[in-house]
C-alpha cells in the first residue's frame, strides 16, 4: 500500500516549509508541491534542490485551494497510491502521523479520510478539548493532515473547484458522508495548527459571568481574516448551505455564518472593506447557487 503526499504553496514562510518538508518526505512514498504562483518561488526552487523524490509543480496563476488539491489527488493515482495526504503549508506534522493512521487500515472499510487532533496554537487545545478515547467518528474536518482514500476521492468527484478556497475541507467531508464514506478523527496524532491570526474576545466572557449564562462564558475568537478571504467564506458557505440543504442542519450553519460576520464587523478592523466584501459574496452565492440548480436539472 503506497502513500503520497502534498502540499500547497502560496507565498510560504521558506524556513517552515522546509521544516514541514521534512516532517513528512520520511512517511510517505511521494510528495508532491504544488505552487499557486508565489513570489517567492525562486526560493522554493531553491530549496527543492535540498531533497529527493519530490515533484514540484508550478502554476503561472493562483489557481485556487480546491484546484490544487485535486491535482494532488491526480498524482497519487497517478503513481497508484491508495492514500493521499493533504497538508497546508504552514502546517507541521508529527513524525508519528501515518504511523498513528496506520493502526486504523482496515478497522472500517467505509473509512475514507483519518484527520488529527488539532490543537490550535490561537486557541490552546482548540477541538482536542473535545476529544474521547484514542479514535472518534467526525462529521468535519480540515484538509491539513487528511489521509484521503483516492479510490472514495473519485467517486464523490474530488474537491468542487468552484470555491476556490474556505469550505473547500467541510464540502469534500459532507460529500463523503452523503456517499456513505466515514470520517475517523485519530486522537493519538496530534496536529498543531493556526487558524489565521486569532483574537479573543472577552466582552461576552464578562457579560456571561455577570447573568450567569453559560454559552457566553466559552472563550469566543475572531480570527481577523481578509477582506478577500471574508468574500469567499461567506460566498462558500451560502453556496455550501444550498448545495447539502437536504443532509445538514440549515439553521445552524445560518447561525454559524451570522455569528462569524457578527464578530467581524464589531471588533475586528477594515469593517468597511469587509461590510463590502460579504454583500459581495451574498450577491456572487446566487450566481453558484443558480449554477448548481441547472446542473442538477440536466442531471435529471
Amino acid at each position: 500500500m503506497k502513500i503520497a503526499a502534498g502540499i500547497v504553496l502560496m507565498n510560504p514562510q521558506i524556513e517552515r516549509l522546509e521544516n514541514n518538508i521534512s516532517s513528512v518526505i520520511n512517511q510517505v512514498d511521494y510528495l508532491c508541491l504544488i505552487d499557486n504562483h508565489s513570489e517567492n518561488i525562486a526560493e522554493i526552487k531553491q530549496l527543492f534542490t535540498k531533497f529527493t523524490n519530490i515533484i514540484l509543480v508550478e502554476f503561472k496563476e493562483n489557481k485556487g485551494i480546491a484546484f490544487a488539491l485535486n491535482r494532488i489527488v491526480d498524482f497519487a493515482d497517478n503513481n497508484k497510491c491508495e492514500w493521499v495526504l493533504t497538508l497546508d503549508q504552514d502546517s507541521i506534522c508529527p513524525n508519528n502521523l501515518i504511523d498513528e493512521y496506520k493502526k486504523y487500515f482496515g478497522y472500517d472499510s467505509d473509512v475514507a479520510m483519518f484527520t488529527p487532533k488539532i490543537v490550535d496554537l490561537n486557541e490552546g487545545n482548540g477541538s482536542a478539548v473535545d476529544c474521547k478515547g484514542d479514535f472518534e467518528y467526525v462529521e468535519r474536518c480540515i484538509t491539513s493532515a487528511g489521509l484521503l482514500n483516492v479510490k472514495a476521492s473519485r467517486t464523490i468527484g474530488n474537491f468542487d473547484e468552484k470555491m476556490f478556497i474556505d469550505y473547500v475541507d467541510f464540502d469534500l467531508c459532507q460529500n463523503l458522508l452523503n456517499h456513505g464514506y466515514k470520517i475517523l478523527r485519530v486522537n493519538t496524532a496530534e496536529l498543531v495548527h493556526e487558524v489565521g491570526n486569532a483574537q479573543k474576545i472577552t466582552l461576552f466572557n464578562h457579560i456571561g459571568k455577570v447573568f450567569k449564562i453559560k454559552k457566553l462564558q466559552k472563550p469566543i475568537y475572531t480570527y481577523n481574516h481578509s477582506p478577500l478571504r471574508t468574500y469567499y467564506y461567506v460566498r462558500n458557505t451560502l453556496y455550501y448551505i444550498a448545495k447539502y440543504k437536504d443532509t445538514i442542519n440549515v439553521a445552524a450553519e445560518k447561525r454559524c455564518l451570522i455569528r462569524w460576520l457578527a464578530l467581524k464587523i464589531l471588533f475586528e478592523k477594515e469593517k468597511k472593506a469587509k461590510i463590502k466584501a460579504t454583500v459581495k459574496g451574498i450577491r456572487d452565492s446566487k450566481i453558484l447557487i443558480k449554477e448548481l440548480q441547472n446542473t442538477l436539472k440536466g442531471a435529471k
